[in-house]
């Protein structure tokens, strides 16, 4: 089951992020939910290993946000990754969120390293795996076979926390070395009940936080390739990249909440994408009113 798969990302997401402002034209804007559509160019990469429990994820979203009260298209680029690496009890998350609304760029980068609390010392890991195998064929239902692949739904995906509720599941599809041929999540909710601070934007914009975040999706993975063989010591050094990763300094995170905290980590880069989007799109048209 170790494995690295690649693949292009298509799908919709519906977003509801409530917002406070100092600019009442965003918090008017962003009062009502917003459809955005995954563009050419998104991409899937992961890679993990099922015998030194590792793993790798860069989810790169070409986002296209369209916004009715300001009449324009917006694009959005969003990049995000994860490493896991069950060894340190370490989960890395990044995030870089660039925005070019009528010719203003705007940027959102940040990354945060958590320590993940009760990992299983990997030998114990590696004798539970058959175990592991075992209530994953239990707990995964067969659809079928299309003749080349088998079609597993996977179970949903439990609440994270009071404040943070994660409602999701994927059919995946595997041959018969169970290399991924496509996967499809569905989304169907993901749910922040928390304040979450969106960077300083250029008056007339100023400060912005998200209240909360009410989203659900519905994306397709197709592979494009998959192979044997999980990530590189490289895949896994993070002090190379283009932004220095802070401890996080929150309480330590539970090892079975790896799958709704990436989830979570994911969709709140692209809720904080539109948010700048649409607050770069509001000061631009500003601008272009008063010229």
């Amino acid at each position: 089951m170790t494995q690295s798969v690649k693949g292009t990302t298509s799908g919709d997401l519906f977003l509801d992020i409530p917002v406070t402002s100092t600019n009442p034209i965003i918090q008017q804007v962003l009062a009502k939910p917003i459809t955005s559509a995954l563009e050419d160019g998104s991409s899937f990469d992961l890679k993990f290993d099922l015998e030194a429990f590792k793993a790798t994820l860069t989810s790169i979203d070409k986002v296209k946000v369209t916004v009715e009260a300001l009449g324009i298209p917006i694009p959005i680029d969003v990049t995000a990754k994860a490493i896991f690496d069950a060894g340190k009890k370490e989960l890395v998350l990044y995030v870089d969120a660039s925005v070019d609304a009528m010719g203003q760029k705007q940027e959102i980068k940040n990354c945060t390293v958590a320590t993940i609390d009760e990992v299983p010392p990997i030998k114990n890991l590696t004798q539970e795996l058959d175990q592991l195998k075992k209530v994953l064929q239990e707990s995964f239902t067969c659809k079928g076979n299309d003749g080349t692949y088998d079609d597993f739904k996977s179970p949903d995906i439990s609440p994270l926390s009071p404040t943070i509720k994660v409602d999701a599941s994927a059919d995946l599809k595997m041959d018969k070395d169970y290399l991924w041929g496509e996967i499809d999540l569905d989304l169907k909710k993901v749910e922040v009940d928390q304040k979450l601070p969106v960077i300083p934007v250029p008056e007339p914009v100023g400060n912005i936080t998200i209240n909360s975040i009410h989203a659900n999706a519905s994306m397709i993975v197709k592979v494009s390739e998959a192979a044997k063989g999980g990530p590189q010591a490289g895949d896994m050094d993070y002090s190379g990249w283009d932004i220095k990763c802070i401890p996080s300094h929150g309480q330590p995170m539970k090892f079975q909440d790896l799958k709704s905290v990436v989830l979570t980590h994911i969709t709140q880069a692209r809720a904080k994408a539109v948010v700048a989007a649409v607050a770069v799109a509001v000061s631009q048209k500003a601008k272009l009113v008063t010229v």
